[in-house]
């Protein structure tokens, strides 16, 4: 399968994906670029090298504090 038949094969299931959650739940998808969105792709970089599970209460991983705080200014 040559790359650009992947791609289509992704975005295919991605918007078949997209079309049932709202059906079911009436919940979508909204795509945010990265750079508006740095908290998220941080949290997401740090999951991708972690095999455990982790949790958060009260108190922000301090991995993401500086984006935060960012954020609020």
């Amino acid at each position: 399968m040559s790359a650009f038949q992947r791609q289509s094969t992704n975005r295919s299931l991605l918007e078949e994906t997209k079309t049932l959650l709202t059906q079911i739940t009436g919940e979508g998808f909204t795509h945010i670029r990265r750079n508006a969105n740095g908290v998220a792709h941080r949290i997401a970089k740090f999951t991708a090298h972690v095999s455990t599970f982790v949790s958060w209460f009260e108190e922000p991983p301090d991995f993401i504090v500086d984006l935060l705080f960012e954020d609020c200014n």
